[in-house]
């Protein structure tokens, strides 16, 4: 039911229905984000080289469409990394893993990006200068206003946000980034004071520093670092 539930937000959001029709690039990075983000969750919670390789090759065409979701590989080894600090073990593995996952990523990006074949890391930058600096001429109206492409302000984008997503879709939003924060800042606030409280050297084993308390905690730390992250 969460899984349809979710699927009727994207099909029922205006914007995203409307370029469904038109759009054959941000349609396919909006679809690739979804399946990157799916297969990240299920490689955190088992941690095997199978889901690793199914993440990676998702996070190898997410980053195919737009080089923007590098807040894809980003958000996984960050997660790890503050996996590796909880726990207090796993650190060997946790270094292969992410060495591998990084490594697979980056070859089926440049499998799946000719123009990258030859002079691949020359390229990338390249590729990278000229959408930072995306040479579009056109103009959006918006509030009764023609704002050229290349002198877009800071608030054009939470403006087209509120404007173009449904009323309830975006109290949902709002309320879920609302309550995530305030439980994540009091749980980081926490571990971070956990950690630096305890001795480097002690008779008795350290505790755990929760950033997360359950497998939901986490999920819910994941979507809210891709939602707010881009």
């Amino acid at each position: 039911k969460y899984a349809i539930f979710g699927t009727l937000l994207l099909v029922l959001t205006p914007r995203i229905f409307a370029n469904a029709f038109y759009n054959p690039k941000d349609m396919v990075v909006l679809v690739f984000y979804v399946y990157a983000t799916a297969t990240m969750l299920l490689f955190l919670r088992r941690r095997t080289w199978g889901t690793l390789l199914l993440h990676a090759l998702a996070t190898a065409a997410v980053l195919n469409t737009r080089l923007p979701a590098i807040f894809v590989p980003v958000m996984t080894l960050f997660l790890l990394a503050l996996d590796v600090i909880q726990s207090r073990k796993g650190l060997g593995k946790t270094l292969l893993q992410s060495s591998i996952y990084s490594l697979i990523s980056f070859i089926f990006f440049v499998m799946l990006f000719p123009y990258l074949w030859e002079d691949t890391f020359t390229r990338i930058v390249e590729v990278w200068q000229r959408m930072a600096k995306f040479n579009w001429g056109s103009s959006n109206l918006l509030f009764n206003l023609w704002i050229p492409g290349d002198e877009t302000p800071a608030w054009y984008i939470p403006a087209w946000l509120a404007i173009t997503t449904p009323l309830v879709t975006l109290l949902l939003i709002l309320g879920g980034c609302v309550g995530l924060l305030r439980r994540h800042i009091r749980r980081f606030y926490s571990a971070l004071s956990l950690l630096l409280r305890q001795p480097s050297s002690s008779a008795t084993p350290p505790q755990p520093a929760l950033f997360w308390a359950s497998d939901k905690h986490l999920q819910d730390l994941a979507q809210l670092g891709l939602g707010l992250g881009p």
